[in-house]
């Protein structure tokens, strides 16, 4: 099968139903989808439904760690031009 056509339609998104939480420096980002396309595969016409949520989620520094990892990027460079 042949995938490489391009989707027809854009995800639509519920309106006010995302979520950003932060819990002892984790932030989840949530969004809830929920929609029809259309796509192509081997020039056959497929209509998908997506539904679900896209999470996502990252760990924040604290900023006593950023400040350690700048000085060291710091004597690095000052390392590297000697």
């Amino acid at each position: 099968m042949d995938f490489s056509s391009l989707i027809a339609g854009n995800i639509i998104f519920a309106p006010g139903s995302g979520s950003l939480t932060d819990a002892s420096d984790i932030e989840t980002l949530t969004l809830p989808i929920d929609d029809n396309l259309s796509i192509q595969a081997d020039g056959e016409p497929l209509e998908l439904n997506v539904s679900g949520d896209i999470v996502a989620t990252t760990v924040i520094p604290e900023p006593g760690a950023i400040g350690l990892l700048a000085a060291s990027g710091l004597l690095l460079l000052r390392n590297r031009r000697r």
